[in-house]
């Protein structure tokens, strides 16, 4: 109903709506029975770190690219794209899990390089 009245606006504020709802109320239900007690380390570690890494990094690209412009396609693709590395790359290197695999890929890239 939203979006056939309002358009993709709504598919979009419907979208975070569906993910802040489910982020605030499935956790202590799941928590209850599954990993008791590590709900708040989940939310800290897991959702709170990268997702200021990943803010951060979208502020830090946004500042340096000019805004998005519809007589310059190619100009915003770019902007774009480097947001999204760069806001990826910042939210995988401010987890551990994110950190071990990429030291694990640079050490296996290093070890196939020496060996050829």
């Amino acid at each position: 109903i939203g979006v056939s009245t309002y358009g993709v606006i709504a598919a979009a504020i419907i979208w975070i709506i569906h993910n802040l709802v489910t982020i605030t109320f499935v956790p202590p239900f799941m928590h209850r029975r599954l990993l008791p007690g590590e709900m708040w380390r989940w939310y800290r570690q897991d959702l709170f770190v990268p997702g200021l890494a990943a803010f951060a990094a979208v502020w830090f690209v946004r500042l340096l690219t000019p805004p998005p412009a519809l007589d310059k396609p190619l100009a915003s693709l770019a902007a774009l794209a480097a947001a999204t590395i760069t806001t990826l790359a910042a939210a995988i290197l401010a987890t551990p899990l994110g950190r071990c695999q990429l030291n694990q890929l640079f050490h296996s890239v290093k070890s196939s390089l020496k060996g050829s």
